[in-house]
């Protein structure tokens, strides 16, 4: 009989804490930009000086919703790849991994549309390679890892195996 791997190592359950403070600088920004649409048309006005003033609303509502949708879409990856990895899931921490280095990238166009958006680029980036560390570095998180991927790969009683 195979014995389960034990719980989360505290860096890991570290991440869920780091994880929400990552969500609320996530949708802090959408919210901003929305509760402040001059400051939108403003940006967008400011990358694209030459824009028909009168397509200016339809702009900010497009920037709106995509602004939106990506930041829900980051949040809800990055909670179910969470959830995964507390699991003991190795593919769950390596796409979380993946998402968190798209998002820091990502995070760039954030950055050069002005410094109103400056505050959001470094907070998330702190946390997001806070994250990364603590997926990564702490001896008990490879630990638990490594008895996951052991525990899932040899056979048990059930006849379950790899």
């Amino acid at each position: 009989m195979i014995r389960e791997p034990a719980g989360a190592p505290a860096p890991l359950r570290g991440v869920v804490a780091a994880l929400v403070v990552l969500l609320v600088l996530l949708l802090a920004l959408p919210v901003a930009m929305t509760l402040d649409r001059a400051a939108t048309a403003a940006t967008i006005t400011r990358s694209d000086p030459a824009l028909d003033p009168a397509l200016l609303h339809s702009a900010v509502t497009i920037v709106l919703v995509f602004t939106w949708a990506l930041h829900l879409l980051v949040a809800a990856a990055a909670v179910w790849f969470v959830i995964k990895s507390l699991q003991g899931r190795r593919w769950a921490r390596i796409a979380l991994t993946l998402l968190l280095v798209a998002a820091m990238l990502g995070s760039l166009n954030s950055a050069g549309a002005g410094p109103g958006y400056l505050w959001t680029v470094v907070a998330t980036t702190c946390l997001q390679l806070l994250i990364l560390a603590l997926l990564w570095l702490p001896p008990s998180v490879r630990a638990f890892f490594a008895a996951h991927r052991a525990a899932s790969s040899a056979p048990d009683h059930a006849g379950r195996g790899a």
